[in-house]
């Protein structure tokens, strides 16, 4: 449910103290309502804004069951939450803009204020990763993945920032009264401050008016990558991250298998260059085959190292077939090879290709600090001093 403050409405949508998300609609900073949704995440750590540019004249709101409409002569907005389903399994939350009559302009725009974000364009899959079994869902191709620009570490207890993904914004699929529709051109303008959504002309000419997610802005609330490839047979997967001081306790991964019963581990390596690292000892996982499974799965490094704010890659490697998730990202972000020789064994890797892809895998510390802590409760509940 939606709070009231000063002409804005406020949802809470996900109250995890390790991972809140907070929806502000209208602008709390300004006496009037404007047609604007803001999202801020880990405590508004970072958080992005999107407000439709219109025409300056009248115009009204209201809200009713979890719905707010906003509305001028020529143009409508609906806010709403999207609760989790088989499409935003993690839940989402859409700025929808309706067209009553034929616009003016095929393009509509909004003004953007991005804090602390990276955001990544994501184009269709080529005709190589299509033949070896990728996955990307329409209305991925032409979107943008939004990732935490300075990604903090995941320390034990502390806030779950998993591999740094904000949101992702979808390609809006816009659609006429009768059921025609067409997919809308998006374009994220970071240094204009501007965000667009380019309309076929054609289809504006020929629809049957009201035109709905005519800018169905949908931001996907997901936390694993909104692509997805097999690994054949023997692979050794690798994103690198910038390390923490600390220890590293554990690695967590989103995988999917619905074949085989692949088995796989998880380390971490020092990364030495684009395709190559040396292995940090005790970071690797026990094996763990996996069953039916799409979801996220934490293993525990068997002798937990000491790290430091250092560039790792973290891995993950298989002795079979299985799905890992990505999105594209900045170049040599990833490496990989398939056919990997090596599963029992943690020797240093030269990986076969580098990839511009952020998988969906991170590494979970305890700090020095935290570990201390601990062991001063433990040894002053038996009594004993500790200075």
């Amino acid at each position: 449910m939606y709070e009231f403050i000063d002409n804005t409405f406020i949802l809470q949508a996900k109250t995890d103290p390790m991972a809140t998300i907070e929806i502000e609609v209208g602008d709390i900073k300004q006496p009037d309502f404007y047609p604007q949704v803001k999202i801020k995440r880990w405590e508004n750590e970072v958080n992005f804004s999107a407000r439709l540019i219109h025409d300056a004249d009248e115009a009204s709101f209201t809200e009713k069951d979890g719905k707010i409409k906003w509305q001028n002569k020529e143009i409508k907005a609906d806010f709403y939450n999207i609760e989790s389903c088989e499409e935003h399994p993690e839940g989402g939350y859409e700025f929808e803009i309706i067209l009553e009559d034929k616009p003016k302009s095929n393009k509509i725009e909004f003004s953007i204020r991005p804090k602390g974000l990276d955001f990544f364009y994501q184009p269709e899959l080529t005709q190589e990763e299509k033949d070896a079994g990728a996955y990307q869902p329409e209305n991925v191709i032409g979107s943008y993945a939004v990732y935490y620009k300075e990604c903090p570490p995941n320390y034990v207890g502390k806030k779950l920032y998993r591999a740094g993904k904000f949101c992702h914004i979808y390609r809006p699929r816009i659609e006429d009264a009768i059921g025609n529709w067409t997919w809308g051109i998006l374009n994220i303008d970071v240094d204009k401050e501007v965000l667009s959504v380019t309309i076929d002309q054609n289809f504006l000419d020929n629809a049957v008016y009201p035109v709905r997610h005519a800018a169905g802005l949908t931001f996907g609330l997901l936390t694993k990558g909104a692509v997805s490839m097999w690994l054949i047979n023997a692979s050794f997967a690798a994103s690198w991250a910038e390390g923490a001081v600390g220890t590293a306790q554990s690695i967590k991964a989103y995988l999917e298998n619905q074949v085989s019963s692949s088995e796989v581990k998880m380390g971490l390596y020092i990364k030495t260059g684009t395709k190559t690292g040396t292995y940090v000892i005790g970071s690797g996982t026990d094996a763990w085959i996996i069953p039916s499974w799409d979801n996220w799965k934490e293993l525990e490094c068997l002798s937990p190292p000491t790290v430091s704010a250092i560039d790792y890659w973290i891995c993950v490697k298989s002795t079979d077939d299985f799905r890992i998730y990505y999105d594209t990202a900045e170049a040599g972000k990833t490496a990989l090879t398939q056919g990997y020789s090596s599963y029992d064994t943690w020797e240093p890797i030269n990986l076969a290709q580098s990839y511009n892809r952020i998988f969906s895998i991170y590494c979970i510390y305890s700090s020095f600090q935290a570990a201390w802590a601990a062991r001063n409760s433990y040894i002053l509940g038996q009594g004993i001093y500790v200075s």
